[in-house]
């Protein structure tokens, strides 16, 4: 499983997840919502604070 973490998540809010061998965390930098459209595809979860917005799109 590949979950993309936007938003700065804090290392202790990621533990769980990392201890976890059958996923994988991958921080994402800033992004429009036509990038982040293109690339969430490739993930199975994706965890975000409030900067990021997500929309049915």
């Amino acid at each position: 499983m590949k979950v993309l973490v936007m938003d700065g998540v804090s290392e202790q809010g990621l533990a769980p997840l990392r201890q976890q061998a059958d996923i994988e965390v991958v921080i994402g930098e800033k992004m429009t919502e036509d990038q982040l459209v293109e690339v969430i595809g490739d993930y199975d979860g994706m965890i975000v604070r409030s900067a990021t917005k997500v929309t049915e799109r």
